[in-house]
């Protein structure tokens, strides 16, 4: 079986959406989504400085990045969804409702 290559040019995930992340997004980019959600439900009283939903912020932020990283630009799409990309690879995965 011929294993499925994926991008991991900035370019490619720049429009990414709820209806389009199973076809664009590698199983180690799952990872990073699923690891920066667990990461938010574990923070306790502290607050996410980056990426943030807050576009003025976002901008703020990046400007102390030399460039866009691929994984930062996913995680962003992913909190700006409106929907849950999460919920969208576990249905597919376990095949149910979630």
């Amino acid at each position: 079986m011929k294993k499925k290559s994926f991008s991991k040019n900035i370019n490619d995930v720049q429009e990414l959406t709820a209806d389009n992340c199973l076809e664009k997004l590698s199983p180690e980019n799952w990872e990073v989504l699923f690891e920066t959600d667990e990461e938010y439900h574990r923070r306790g009283h502290y607050s996410r400085i980056f990426p943030p939903e807050n576009k003025a912020k976002r901008e703020y932020y990046t400007r102390f990045f030399e460039f866009q990283r691929f994984n930062n630009l996913i995680v962003q799409n992913w909190m700006n969804s409106g929907n849950n990309f999460l919920e969208k690879i576990i249905k597919r995965k376990y095949n149910q409702n979630v």
